[in-house]
């Protein structure tokens, strides 16, 4: 937005100098003071707004890019608070942010369950064949449950 507004003032500034002619009266006034590098000064001064105007654009492009990339971040991390980054199921924090948001609405008259299985033998598989062996087991089991519950 500012940006746009910069461009608005400069583009008056223009209209206004070539309806007025002042590129006309600079040019008799430096031809008139011709011992003062008045025309090195301002082609400087022309110089250092052009390269601000790229700076600001530049500036503005990471400062976007930044604010992207926080809230992909944000996301990231609320995903990760409320799933088990193994299974990829939802948590015990998602389930309490979900039983209380069912019981603060009291408005909805609806039913809920909450399902909970025990893996029989779980952990002789760990102590047996490895924690890699019973992640794959874990995998296994977070797919198949998947696919019976939808989200």
């Amino acid at each position: 937005m500012e940006i746009v507004v910069w461009l608005a003032v400069f583009l008056l500034l223009f209209c206004l100098s070539w309806s007025f002619d002042w590129h006309e009266g600079l040019d008799a006034f430096i031809e008139k003071h011709h011992d003062y590098p008045l025309d090195h000064a301002l082609l400087a001064m022309n110089i250092s707004g052009f390269l601000g105007l790229i700076y600001s654009a530049l500036r503005i492009s990471d400062l976007s890019r930044e604010v992207h990339r926080r809230l992909q971040a944000e996301k990231n991390v609320d995903w990760i608070a409320c799933h088990d980054t193994l299974t990829e199921l939802p948590n015990r924090r998602f389930l309490d942010s979900i039983c209380a948001q069912a019981m603060s609405d009291q408005r909805a008259r609806e039913s809920y369950a909450v399902f909970s299985i025990d893996l029989d033998g779980f952990k002789k598989v760990n102590d047996l064949l490895g924690h890699d062996h019973g992640d794959a087991v874990l995998k296994s089991v977070a797919q198949r449950l998947s696919s019976l519950f939808p989200r």
